[in-house]
């Protein structure tokens, strides 16, 4: 892959995640001015005025379960994470036009979190809450480790289903480790999006496995420091390189999906119920 693709660009900070030159469909910042502040408590939760009072509070029970989940997974330095804003849109459709992300889209973080209340709300917040995290920590990249903490955390389960057809393309075909750094499947394609998602989460398990350095809090931290960089991260968490590494990685992920996984979500949700219900998307 070219180091000038496209959709190699990491985009956190940009509104709506739109490079600079290009607009969303909609005016953007009018929509958002629309949008109602929740109750107490929810203040920095904004939503579509169609969208309940209860949808507020629903975001920011799951908020607080993100937390949690996320200090579980990576210790107390989640602590210094500030609340982030909220945007709840009243449909996907509304959400994607106020953005430059694809069209299979229910949520995205570009400093904020925003999505879609009619469809995976709670996964979709639980999801986007970890970029959140990552990305207060200091840790931008690599989006392999974004991408695979971030389906961990909102337990999502669509990635097992072969259907996809991902399960036969992963141990022969995977993306270049080196491409998963930047790769930012939010304003790809969908087909592409479908496997750096797929690759992302097959990465994290593999290093929680059999990695030398499991401990993803203690590699958030690394990163954080400079101590470890996005570019030798999965190598150094795998304690592998080069053949040896691609090898390892291989032979695991032919055991995917296996819902018996430390650390992976249980069977019971299905396709039908996870973020592309459709086919691949985006996030």
């Amino acid at each position: 892959m070219r180091s000038d693709d496209p959709r190699l660009r990491v985009r956190w900070g940009k509104p709506g995640l739109c490079e600079d030159g290009t607009r969303p469909l909609v005016d953007r910042e009018a929509l958002l001015s629309r949008f109602v502040a929740g109750p107490e408590g929810a203040e920095h939760i904004r939503r579509d005025p169609d969208l309940l009072v209860a949808h507020a509070e629903m975001a920011r029970e799951m908020l607080e379960q993100a937390h949690r989940l996320l200090r579980m997974l990576l210790g107390p330095q989640v602590d210094a994470v500030r609340v982030p804003s909220v945007f709840l849109y009243s449909s996907v459709e509304q959400l994607v036009s106020a953005a430059c992300v694809n069209r299979a889209t229910r949520g995205y973080y570009d400093g904020a979190i925003h999505v879609a209340a009619e469809r995976d709300l709670n996964e979709s917040l639980l999801h986007e809450y970890s970029h959140h995290v990552l990305n207060q920590l200091g840790v931008r990249k690599p989006m392999w480790l974004h991408e695979g903490i971030a389906m961990l955390v909102a337990r999502e389960t669509w990635w097992q289903d072969r259907r996809l057809g991902l399960h036969d393309w992963l141990p022969e075909g995977h993306l270049p480790f080196e491409a998963l750094v930047d790769a930012f499947p939010h304003t790809a394609d969908e087909l592409f999006a479908g496997a750096v998602y797929y690759q992302s989460i097959a990465m994290v398990f593999f290093i929680r496995v059999r990695g030398a350095q499991p401990d993803l809090g203690a590699l958030v931290e690394q990163l954080a420091r400079g101590q470890v960089s996005p570019r030798s991260a999965f190598a150094y968490a795998a304690g592998r390189e080069g053949r040896e590494l691609h090898e390892a990685f291989r032979d695991y992920v032919r055991i995917l999906p296996v819902a018996s996984l430390p650390g992976a979500p249980p069977e019971g949700r299905g396709v039908e119920k996870g973020r592309w219900s459709s086919g691949p998307g985006g996030e």
